[in-house]
């Protein structure tokens, strides 16, 4: 789901809160998945930008203790990143929890059927 638009970190943060509806709620599960998608793509692309530190700088077992998802990331991780990235992964792990917390609020179906 990487987006080859998308230049910065910052271009998959606001794509996942802007699918959000105005109430700050989902519209459906798939949607908060998408989003979610949406910042993992932002830390895909982190990843990549940190790959000559990790390479001149960590070990063999530091360079294959870099998690892979999102998901993963803890405090005892952030030591295996340029501290150039480090404000945009805090970015990435606060959305996420922002995203994880909002209500999937399911539309009313439709009364017009015949």
């Amino acid at each position: 789901m990487y987006n080859t638009k998308f230049t910065t970190v910052q271009d998959y943060v606001s794509s996942a809160i802007n699918m959000t509806q105005e109430d700050q709620t989902f519209a459906a599960k798939s949607h908060q998945k998408e989003a979610l998608g949406e910042l993992n793509s932002g830390y895909q692309m982190l990843r990549e930008n940190n790959f000559q530190f990790s390479i001149d700088s960590l070990s063999r077992e530091d360079y294959y203790a870099i998690p892979f998802d999102l998901h993963q990331i803890r405090d005892k991780h952030f030591r295996l990143f340029d501290e150039a990235h480090h404000a945009d992964l805090t970015d990435l792990i606060t959305f996420r929890v922002l995203l994880k917390e909002l209500e999937v609020v399911k539309s009313a179906p439709k009364s017009d059927r015949i």
